[in-house]
């Protein structure tokens, strides 16, 4: 008999994927590349959008091509509607992967919260009316695509009866026939070819794919959902991810304190405080979720944590930047966090190096580490929940997210001095108000405030000798970066 290769062969389609970067959509878009479908990856992060387009390309010697894109802003969907007809002339296949997730019963959910997870959701399933113009040749699927998927995967599936492996069990497979029991309401009109259950196996995400057609379009939309058994339905633990600095915590008001690189006999009483209080963060989550799952990362340049002093985290070293990854996190918290370069009266401010940046100004806006870290968590569809450090930096977090829970521990009154609390007491408010952010976070929305098109002006203290390739140069101290997506600027 045919391979399934054979039987499912989309040589010579086109197939578009949002949110493919990573996980589930990467997947898609491999399995779609491995049948022989051209593939474009439509993700807000160029840079893995862009990885896994090359390595989908190297693999199956399809053409793979990366583009960044918002879901929610239509004129991205037009932007990517134009980009691939003009490489490709055609689409065949639109998969509506891209999604964020709002831990709340949709009756208990927030009007924003609501709005949110609808506009990303549900954006790009208009995509395709935009598409009517393009004219494929003809080429499209129809109910014979159901009922060659149902007979590869029986192919594959030959001589294991029952639940395979793979996960996959031969129940699940429904081809050439519609089954009202596995489609919801929303795709009954002008639904005229097969729907199926792919992968029906309790206790594993799942996908289900509806093919939907008329005279010049397809859309193939996909859901996951999980497949759980109502009696035995239990409330998931949740992930976060503390950032870390160590201007921010009781003790620290000098830069002797913090320049230091390694263990200087002037830093460690202060690194040993960032401890006692990412420690205390870490209670005040587990107050609320005993079996949370905590990553911290050390957000101070020279080293602010010594790794064996955290409690109850995982320890991320600062070499790495995975607050450009955060997808699977339920909420962001910083501890430690001092006010952006320039702020009156705030002990330590800069942003990002204090001995060379003057400013960063983000599309007019003056923007810190907490600005700029927090944009580009909530373009992850990730809440900036928590801040503690001193008064300062909290009023700045305030001013991007009014929602934010936050933890005053020293209040400035100069650029090398603060008024401190004690550090016992600071830690015992860092941990009530850790665990008051997580019981509030469904009312603290992602922040993505500031929106692309992106400029971005950085000002240091002396002339710039040579320039980055793409900066324009304003003066000897200033240049401009521009970009499309947050994720393209490289300078957060």
């Amino acid at each position: 008999h045919m391979s399934v290769k054979q039987k499912f062969s989309l040589q010579g389609r086109v197939s578009i994927v949002t949110g493919g970067a990573m996980g589930l959509g990467k997947a898609m878009a491999e399995a779609l590349a491995e049948m022989g479908s051209d593939v474009v990856i439509v993700d807000h992060n160029q840079s893995k959008a862009q990885e896994t387009a090359d390595s989908i390309q190297r693999a199956n010697g399809v053409q793979a091509v990366a583009l960044a894109a918002d879901v929610t802003v239509p004129e991205d969907g037009v932007r990517v509607a134009d980009l691939v007809a003009a490489k490709f002339g055609k689409i065949d296949v639109l998969i509506n992967n891209a999604g964020i997730v709002r831990h709340a019963p949709a009756e208990e959910m927030s009007v924003k919260d609501w709005t949110d997870v609808m506009n990303v959701h549900l954006q790009y399933a208009a995509m395709p009316m935009r598409l009517q113009r393009l004219e494929s040749r003809g080429d499209r699927f129809d109910e014979e695509l159901g009922r060659r998927m149902g007979e590869a995967w029986r192919a594959r599936q030959h001589d294991r009866p029952g639940v395979h492996e793979d996960g996959f069990d031969e129940t699940a497979v429904r081809s050439g026939r519609r089954d009202d029991r596995d489609v919801d309401e929303d795709d009954a009109d002008g639904a005229a070819g097969s729907s199926g259950r792919i992968g029906r196996h309790r206790g594993i995400s799942c996908l289900r794919c509806v093919i939907l057609r008329d005279r010049r379009r397809l859309l193939c939309r996909w859901w996951v959902h999980r497949m759980v058994n109502k009696s035995e339905e239990r409330v998931q633990s949740m992930k976060f991810f503390i950032l870390t600095d160590l201007e921010g915590v009781v003790g620290v008001d000098k830069f002797t304190q913090t320049r230091v690189k390694g263990l200087g006999e002037a830093k460690v009483p202060g690194m040993k405080q960032l401890a006692r209080e990412v420690n205390a963060c870490i209670a005040g989550i587990r107050d609320v979720d005993p079996d949370a799952e905590i990553d911290v990362w050390d957000g101070h340049g020279p080293g602010g944590l010594i790794p064996e002093d955290v409690v109850g985290g995982r320890y991320i070293s600062g070499s790495e930047k995975p607050y450009f990854h955060l997808q699977g996190f339920d909420a962001m918290l910083f501890v430690g966090q001092h006010a952006m370069a320039g702020t009156v009266f705030a002990p330590l401010c800069h942003t990002y190096s204090s001995m060379n940046i003057q400013h960063y100004k983000l599309n007019g806006v003056f923007i810190g580490e907490f600005g700029a870290r927090a944009l580009l968590a909530g373009f992850q569809g990730v809440p900036t929940i928590y801040l503690s450090g001193d008064d300062k930096a909290v009023s700045e977090a305030r001013s991007f997210i009014p929602e934010i829970e936050a933890t005053i521990v020293k209040q400035g009154t100069g650029l090398e001095s603060a008024v401190h609390q004690d550090a016992d007491a600071a830690c015992a408010m860092i941990r009530r108000d850790s665990a008051r952010a997580v019981k509030r976070m469904k009312s603290i929305p992602p922040f993505t405030g500031i929106r692309p098109p992106y400029q971005l002006e950085v000002r240091k203290y002396a002339p710039y000798g040579k320039i980055q390739d793409g900066a324009e140069k304003i003066d000897d101290r200033t240049i401009l970066l521009k970009a499309d997506s947050i994720f393209e600027l490289g300078m957060f």
